[in-house]
């Protein structure tokens, strides 16, 4: 069995290597990657890579003390053997998506989502975060009374290791594998029975529905229901199924979208509410 003291030296080495290596040097897949090494301090060396290369701007005064005065005692702020990396799960039309799976049913799981549309220098970049953050602060408030429909996230600003270009990115709670578009991806007979045998579902898409019909026609403001599972239906650990805003950003509004945009919101809107209104004759039939 080794001393404390070496395992604090290997702490400390594994934090010198990762933490001061050369911004840019690796690509996302390969940073990420390291966190499913067999090793522990591979994984420690990557970890502390990942929080180096896309989140310089969210270090705490604890972590930088933390390093700074050597106060490590063989202990981490994290431990990077509770997760493994699953590399890019998923790609959209601006994000690509990451998945750091937790090895603890007690730790959840997490997304990294990285922004492969938005571009311009630091300070553009900055603030297209900043209007990231605002618009997902306004969807939030505005589902506020359907509970958890909109995941917690946090915003940073990344650097792109294949161009070293600054990038929006954001971590989100990992919502489960079986995740699929609310109007794209079930079959008509299959939704509608879905909604009719989950109560907890039907009253959630109900009052989606009719905050995101009374917001449009007063406020002329909707979320984006184009894109690819933006609003979602997830099945969970305990099987169960819940409606998702998983990306609460890009929303339409009538005041500067073009009009085919609009016409597609619309449709969408109209969809869903003729699929609500099937599915509550049907409720109502079997007495639900």
């Amino acid at each position: 069995m080794q001393s404390p003291e070496f395992y604090k030296e290997r702490t400390e080495n594994s934090i010198r290597e990762g933490f001061f290596h050369k911004k840019g040097e690796k690509e996302w897949p390969d940073l990420l990657r390291g966190l499913g090494e067999k090793g522990k301090y591979e994984k420690m060396v990557s970890a502390f890579r990942i929080v180096k290369e896309i989140a310089p701007e969210m270090l705490t005064d604890r972590i930088l003390k933390f390093i700074q005065k050597k106060e490590y005692s063989g202990q981490l702020p994290f431990n990077p053997n509770d997760f493994e990396f699953k590399g890019e799960i998923d790609k959209g039309g601006e994000h690509k998506v990451y998945l750091l799976e937790s090895l603890k049913g007690e730790i959840p799981s997490y997304v990294l989502k990285v922004n492969h549309l938005k571009t311009g220098d630091a300070e553009q970049i900055k603030e297209e975060a900043i209007g990231f953050k605002k618009e997902y602060e306004r969807v939030k408030k505005l589902y506020a009374s359907i509970p958890g429909i909109v995941p917690e996230e946090a915003t940073m600003v990344a650097t792109d290791p294949q161009t070293g270009e600054p990038r929006i990115a954001t971590i989100q709670r990992f919502n489960g594998h079986e995740i699929r578009d609310f109007l794209e991806d079930f079959d008509h007979d299959e939704l509608i029975s879905l909604l009719v045998d989950n109560s907890a579902l039907f009253d959630e898409a109900r009052k989606f529905f009719e905050i995101t019909e009374k917001e449009y026609e007063t406020q002329g403001f909707v979320i984006d229901l184009i894109g690819k599972k933006n609003l979602s239906i997830v099945k969970n650990r305990e099987g169960e199924y819940r409606l998702l805003i998983l990306d609460p950003h890009n929303s339409v509004r009538k005041d500067n979208d073009n009009e085919i945009r609009h016409e597609e919101q619309e449709m969408k809107i109209l969809r869903l509410k003729r699929i609500l209104e099937k599915a509550e004759k049907l409720r109502n039939s079997f007495g639900k």
